[in-house]
């Protein structure tokens, strides 16, 4: 369970760090399991959504989306998002009637450092909102010690200023004044409002090993559109945790209901691809 002093950090603020919130056997089967798509994606990366610091003959990846993918899938991502003491904390900021959104894997590069460049996961550089109380959340489950997340406080509850502003539009990666960094452990949890304003940065060649995954309200309005067509199969949902089977099943259900032009789903996830690629 949040404190109230957490609940009102993270209204405030945009983003929490709650500590050690699996355990140590989990810890140790996740690491396993990150691990063995690390490997499968960089022996193939042209076969996965893979991320690259450096994307040429001589490849350099920081992340892959889609881990719950048949190709990439491991029990214990889809369990992940069953875990009391998380769906507890995340159900506390964003009630418990949930649908998926992503479920991604970030790692350090080996030659090229990671330096995501500043944006709203959101995607509007103009939204915001005031009463910080956006149905629209993220997650950094951090597998090895982490300081990749920077973050300016509060931006998801006013208008971004001139800098900020210019630094999304001009995919700018350095640091922002009021910039904070969180410093995460083995086992930490980063949860922040899609709204905030962020960034990423690695050390080439670090032991960094994260999974991200975000979720929304069932009747979030903005977001969704991210189902694939294996997700439809009632095969795979029934071979999932019952949980990540009904959140999977609501995101299908919503889009179903709010249906939009495949191109323009293909642009959103187009814009969150290109967003994705450090600079």
């Amino acid at each position: 369970m949040l404190t109230i002093d957490q609940l009102q950090s993270y209204h405030k603020d945009g983003f929490i760090l709650l500590k050690n919130v699996i355990s140590a056997e989990d810890l140790e089967r996740l690491r396993s399991a990150i691990e063995l798509v690390y490997q499968k994606v960089n022996s193939d990366p042209l076969q996965f959504k893979t991320r690259y610091t450096q994307k040429d003959e001589d490849y350099d990846t920081w992340g892959v989306a889609d881990i719950l993918s048949p190709e990439l899938r491991h029990p214990s991502f889809d369990e992940l998002l069953a875990n009391p003491k998380i769906m507890s904390s995340i159900s506390q900021i964003i009630g418990d009637q949930l649908r998926f959104w992503t479920m991604h894997s970030f790692w350090a590069p080996q030659k090229v450092d990671y330096n995501l460049v500043w944006h709203r996961d959101q995607q509007d550089p103009y939204d915001f909102d005031q009463q910080g109380q956006t149905t629209f959340l993220l997650a950094n489950l951090s597998l090895y010690e982490d300081e990749a997340f920077k973050a300016v406080p509060g931006t998801h509850i006013r208008a971004l200023n001139e800098q900020e502003l210019q630094a999304i539009l001009n995919r700018e990666s350095a640091p922002l004044p009021n910039e904070v960094t969180l410093y995460c452990e083995p086992g930490d949890l980063v949860l922040f409002n899609a709204l905030i304003l962020h960034r990423g940065s690695t050390k080439a060649g670090s032991e960094r090993r994260t999974v991200h995954f975000s979720l929304q309200a069932k009747d979030e309005t903005k977001g969704g559109y991210t189902s694939r067509p294996w997700m439809k199969d009632e095969a795979y949902r029934e071979s999932l945790h019952p949980v990540t089977q009904e959140l999977i099943t609501s995101l299908i259900e919503w889009e179903d209901a709010n249906p939009i032009k495949k191109s323009l789903a293909g642009m959103r996830r187009a814009y969150r691809d290109h967003n994705h690629i450090t600079k």
